[in-house]
């Protein structure tokens, strides 16, 4: 068969289509519009209302990254998406605003780019909360530092990334420079699935057509009254790399909220979770407990205040999602029940 985007000879035994079906993978989505790679070519695609009727909720619809089944349309030069291929992998996060649902940003993914600018809007607490959400998906990550030709405080910068990040690759990333990409280049393997994640205005776009060798991104320049990117990216995108690669595009994204990152959480925050096995109390909140490890740490400076902070936030945070998450779970479980209950009432009086 030709080659999808990032396909790998070990997919053969997890992928498999019904006869007269396609296999494809979804190569751009913006705004319920997709497109489908398949061994045929490039379609524009729908999908099937058997596959809308039957999803609960927007996270179980097609994402950038997914391998689908699709049935081709010849003579519409169009695919219908028949069925979605179990998920190896995704990112998400809770839906902005006040509802308690999850959205799916990319699927299938083996490795995330995290982007974050060196000049007066680097957030360290913010690269943390990418982090998080992109080792949730199980992909190796590594942090690129964008902009260093203008940052005013480099070296501590990079000390912060470092003591936040420990064991995370991190690339020091200037256009104007041109240093920085073939690390990041390096760093990407060939046949595998890139993400690249970052606030808007940071250099997404821009970091892209480097390692691409061409300007297939539309970028613009920095506002000059806010000293802040101007947002280009509208739609998640897959595309190419001449070497092999595969990188998945994103729209700047103001907010991260959590959703169900047990695993990301402790593998964003392993050296707190080392140190506190050795803590007297097995449930330590690492405040003023007995024979606190985590204190300790923090006061031979082994470990900083603000990083303790920030891991109790995001726990503290994950935890009211998690028991919102239950707490509506249950509600449809009786409003399934109760119907459930209607119809079997109402098929025994007739």
């Amino acid at each position: 068969m030709t080659r999808l985007p990032g396909w790998r000879p070990e997919f053969a035994a997890l992928y498999s289509v019904a006869p007269g079906h396609q296999l494809g993978r979804i190569i751009e989505e913006n705004r319920r519009h997709y497109l489908t790679a398949t061994a045929l070519g490039t379609f524009d695609s729908e999908i099937a209302g058997r596959l809308l009727f039957t999803s609960d909720s927007l996270s179980e619809l097609p994402k950038v990254g997914d391998w689908v089944e699709v049935a081709i349309q010849p003579n519409e030069n169009k695919v219908v998406v028949t069925k979605i291929l179990p998920r190896q992998s995704k990112i998400s996060r809770k839906v902005v605003g006040k509802r308690t649902d999850e959205q799916v940003l990319v699927t299938n993914v083996d490795q995330a780019l995290v982007v974050q600018s060196a000049d007066s809007t680097f957030n360290l607490r913010r690269v943390e909360r990418f982090i998080v959400v992109a080792r949730d998906s199980g992909a190796e990550v590594a942090v690129v530092l964008s902009k260093v030709d203008i940052a005013e405080n480099l070296p501590e910068i990079i000390h912060a990334l470092q003591t936040s990040c420990p064991g995370i690759p991190i690339f020091q990333c200037s256009t104007p420079l041109g240093v920085g990409f073939e690390g990041v280049q390096a760093w990407i393997k060939p046949h595998h699935t890139t993400v690249v994640l970052g606030p808007s205005g940071v250099g997404k776009s821009t970091l892209i057509n480097q390692l691409l060798g061409s300007h297939h991104l539309h970028t613009q320049k920095v506002s000059e009254k806010h000293q802040k990117g101007v947002h280009t990216t509208t739609r998640r995108q897959l595309i190419e790399m001449p070497g092999g690669g595969i990188l998945i595009d994103t729209p700047g994204l103001r907010e991260i909220q959590l959703w169900d990152v047990d695993e990301g959480l402790n593998a964003a925050f392993d050296d707190i979770e080392n140190l506190s096995r050795y803590c007297h109390y097995n449930n330590c909140r690492h405040n003023a407990e007995k024979d606190c490890v985590v204190q300790a740490a923090i006061t031979n400076g082994e470990l900083s205040l603000e990083r303790l902070e920030s891991y109790h936030k995001l726990l503290d945070e994950r935890q009211k999602i998690d028991t919102r998450r239950h707490r509506l779970a249950d509600q449809r479980k009786k409003k399934h029940l109760t119907q459930a209950k209607k119809g079997y009432n109402k098929k025994n009086k007739e």
